[in-house]
């Protein structure tokens, strides 16, 4: 069976909010302010950065994130990871590898893709509005 584009959009998907949701990138003052929308940066400066990962975890689902392939702005719901590619190492021929080779830009054994202008992931506002309030009141 072939690698699809498909399949390599949807790992990369999976391991980016993995990382977000072990902590894996740190979600500090100026991630926050940089790559969430206003809302989201809101209600998480109010606790501490090393809280905010398992606050934010059950308020991102992976089937609601989305690659940008237009130029738009951040929602005050979201979260914006700015990636426009994808690198993956292969064996063999390309068009033995790949469902669809042209889809890439192959050099050597690496392959890379695509993704536009980034990965945009939309958050349950009314979900982390009350993590964190419970969170500051225990």
């Amino acid at each position: 069976m072939k690698t699809t584009t498909e399949s390599i959009l949807t790992g990369e998907k999976q391991l980016l909010l993995e990382a977000i949701d072990n902590g894996n990138i740190e979600l500090n003052n100026e991630f926050l302010n940089r790559y969430c929308g206003d809302k989201i940066a809101a209600l998480l400066l109010k606790v501490d950065y090393t809280d905010r990962a398992f606050l934010l975890s059950d308020c991102i689902d992976e089937k609601t994130a989305y690659f940008i392939y237009n130029v738009s702005f951040v929602s005050h719901n979201e979260i914006y990871l700015n990636i426009n590619e994808i690198e993956t190492q292969f064996e063999g021929p390309a068009d033995e590898f790949f469902e669809t080779p042209d889809d890439f830009y192959i050099d050597g054994d690496c392959a890379y893709l695509s993704c536009g202008y980034g990965l945009a992931i939309p958050v349950d506002l009314d979900r982390l509005a009350l993590n964190v309030t419970e969170h500051i009141n225990k």
